[in-house]
């Protein structure tokens, strides 16, 4: 399967080219595995501050979790709706 999922992210995501396998060696500081929100951000922290980082990813950026997330807010299993609600709307 190489198609996201019918979602949110699927519907407005920028469309980019498919990018190829990785075949052969390749030099990095360190690798990253994964291309969700962590993968990716962790990979862009590390471009940012000098490293050379290579993402790795089995199938497309955002595939997993990542492309399915609904955007929750998770403020602890201890708050209830009204006070998440005065918060954040």
């Amino acid at each position: 399967m190489t198609d996201h999922v019918n979602s949110y992210y699927a519907a407005t995501a920028h469309r980019k080219d498919a990018r190829p396998p990785l075949r052969g060696g390749i030099e990095a500081d360190i690798c990253v595995i994964g291309g969700g929100f962590t993968g990716v951000n962790a990979a862009l922290e590390l471009a940012e501050r000098g490293r050379r980082p290579v993402l790795l990813e089995a199938v497309k950026i955002g595939f997993g979790a990542s492309g399915r997330n609904g955007g929750q807010i998770v403020n602890g299993y201890s708050r209830d709706l009204d006070v998440i609600a005065k918060r954040y709307g």
